[in-house]
């Protein structure tokens, strides 16, 4: 990895999710690249009380094509709540 590649990959939020409408397909940014070709996002987070945050746990699942005839299907994840 370049060090302007992993200059970027510190500096851009770990998870961005953005939703245009209800109804729209959301885009997803994992550690500021553009996760396309996404089939499912799931994001659960929870606080311990009204002050502290507790946990978080999200799901990215997207194809990714290897050639033209094939895809591989692969997932980014992060469970917290198993963490603790």
């Amino acid at each position: 990895m370049l060090m302007s590649e992993m200059k970027k990959e510190m500096d851009a939020p770990l998870l961005q999710v953005e939703l245009d409408t209800f109804d729209s397909v959301p885009k997803v940014f994992y550690k500021g690249e553009e996760i396309t070709n996404r089939i499912s996002v799931k994001l659960e987070w929870k606080t311990k009380d009204h002050k502290a945050i507790n946990n978080c746990s999200f799901e990215i699942v997207h194809a990714e094509n290897t050639n033209e005839n094939d895809s591989s299907i692969r997932t980014i994840s992060h469970n917290s709540f198993c963490n603790r």
